[in-house]
């Protein structure tokens, strides 16, 4: 279970951006466990000088998992419009 307050986790399921993976793991959207984790580690806090290469790894992480969601939005509406 990632480490995510009762408010975060509950704001994160509605925007259909944390699932259930197929192992039953909880998941941010288009990322794996270990992704995951390390997202929600590094979510905040200042970004010092020795940190250069995890804040560019979080950005290449955040990156994949907001193209994720983006096309799930995407499928999303294309169903709706064609309903």
């Amino acid at each position: 279970m990632l480490d995510l307050s009762t408010q975060e986790r509950g704001l994160l399921i509605r925007l259909g951006a944390l699932i259930v993976d197929a192992e039953g793991e909880e998941v941010l959207a288009g990322l794996t466990v270990a992704e995951s984790n390390f997202l929600v580690a590094q979510r905040s806090g200042p970004i010092l000088a020795a940190e250069q290469a995890e804040h560019w790894l979080y950005q290449q992480i955040l990156e994949a998992h907001l193209r994720a969601r983006l096309a799930l939005l995407s499928r999303r509406l294309d169903y709706l419009l064609a309903k």
